[in-house]
Order: structure tokens, then C-alpha cells, then sequence
């Protein structure tokens, strides 16, 4: 991963723009302006980037379409508002790795990734039912839910990516489990076999000096009688 500022020789790049909190895009604080390159990204990254975008334009047309009925107190503008900044804080997460050049963690990927696509789900959900309440007709209305729909084929596909990409890396990690413990047994099962051969060898070395006095003892006595 490469700072955008830097060449990069890969065709296959996405560009992360630092992210915005909630509170920053609808009181309209500047943006930072500032990004990062992803070369070849994973398929979930590149759709939690495009719903994240999405998910801008959505906010900031649901606070246009209500005007000054956009009303940061209540409970339905607050769950939209901390889904779409379970989404920021998914995208600040990668936009941070991206510039210590490090990729998702394991453990993110499997306890954070489907907690953000859901979050990405139920976000669709609401602003753009809110949308379709506060539409001027029915045909609005209508076009509303269309598009509601459709965005929200993307955020159930971001939550399929998120399961198989968990699931991969579960199998893979049971996969090492299995070859370590695998290997641990055939170590033991070594350790085993050397123990018993060494044991062996010992028994057999007392055996070797306890014979010797003896039998150097009836070499003395045979000497004495020969001398008689």
C-alpha cells in the first residue's frame, strides 16, 4: 500500500479518501482532502468503499430532502447516524493500515467486518425509508424505495463478502491448527520413541557394568588357584 502522494506501479488501485464522521459531513465541516492508495484490494474492500461513498451522498441528500426537520436529537436520525459511522470508523480502520502499509488483521476481519456490512444494511434501510415518508408525492416515493433496493443489493452483497471472507479466514486458521497439532503429536510420538531407545540403552549399559566385577572377580580367583 502506497501513500497517494507516491508512484505506484500496480493497475489495480483503489484510492481511499480519509473518511468523514457523521457530525462533520451534515455541519458541513471541511473535508481533509487527504487519501490513500490501496494496490489490488480484496472485492469486499472495494464494496465497502463504494457503499461508504454512497452512503455520503445518501446522508447528505436525506439532510437536504428534510431540511430543518433534520433533527440530530432524535432516535431514528441517531441510528442512521451511528450506522453510517460504523461505516467512517470501518473505513478510517483500513485508511490507517493502508498508510502503516499493513493490511486488515485477522481479528478485525472476524469481529468487525459483518458487524460493519450490517450496520451498512440497516443504514440503506432507514434513510432511505425516511426518504420515501418525507417524499413531495407518491411517485417520489416510489423512486425512493426503487433506489433503496438497489443500494441495498449492494450493502446484503458487502454482508456476503464479509461472511465468506470470515470464513476463509476460520478455515484457514483451523487449517493451522490442525497442522500444529498434527505436528505437535508426531513431535511427542518422537520424543516417545527416543525416550523408550535411551531407556533401553541404559538398562542395558547397568546390565554391561554390573557383569563386569563379577566377571573380573572369577578371572582373580582362577589366577589364585592356577598359582597354587
Amino acid at each position: 500500500m502506497s501513500a497517494s502522494g507516491r508512484a505506484s506501479s500496480s493497475v489495480d488501485m483503489l484510492r481511499l479518501e480519509y473518511p468523514r464522521m457523521a457530525t462533520d459531513l451534515v455541519t458541513n465541516v471541511p473535508a481533509n482532502n487527504e487519501s490513500v492508495d490501496l494496490p489490488n484490494p480484496a472485492a469486499w474492500i472495494r464494496q465497502m468503499a463504494g457503499i461508504y461513498r454512497q452512503a455520503q451522498c445518501d446522508l447528505l441528500q436525506y439532510q437536504c430532502l428534510v431540511g430543518e426537520a433534520y433533527n440530530r436529537s432524535s432516535v431514528q436520525i441517531q441510528r442512521i447516524e451511528r450506522n453510517y459511522d460504523a461505516l467512517t470508523n470501518a473505513i478510517q480502520y483500513l485508511y490507517q493500515q493502508a498508510q502503516a502499509d499493513q493490511s486488515a488483521l485477522q481479528d478485525w476481519v472476524q469481529t468487525e467486518l459483518v458487524q460493519v456490512a450490517n450496520a451498512a444494511c440497516d443504514f440503506t434501510t432507514d434513510v432511505w425509508q425516511e426518504m420515501a415518508i418525507h417524499a413531495e408525492d407518491i411517485s417520489r416515493a416510489n423512486h425512493y424505495q426503487a433506489v433503496q433496493l438497489t443500494h441495498l443489493d449492494d450493502a446484503l452483497a458487502l454482508l456476503q463478502s464479509a461472511n465468506h471472507q470470515r470464513n476463509q479466514q476460520q478455515a484457514a486458521f483451523e487449517s493451522n491448527v490442525e497442522n500444529w497439532a498434527a505436528r505437535q503429536e508426531h513431535t511427542t510420538t518422537q520424543l516417545v520413541v527416543e525416550q523408550r531407545r535411551l531407556a533401553t540403552e541404559l538398562v542395558a549399559t547397568q546390565t554391561a557394568l554390573q557383569r563386569t566385577p563379577q566377571q573380573g572377580a572369577e578371572g582373580e580367583s582362577g589366577n589364585w588357584m592356577c598359582s597354587v
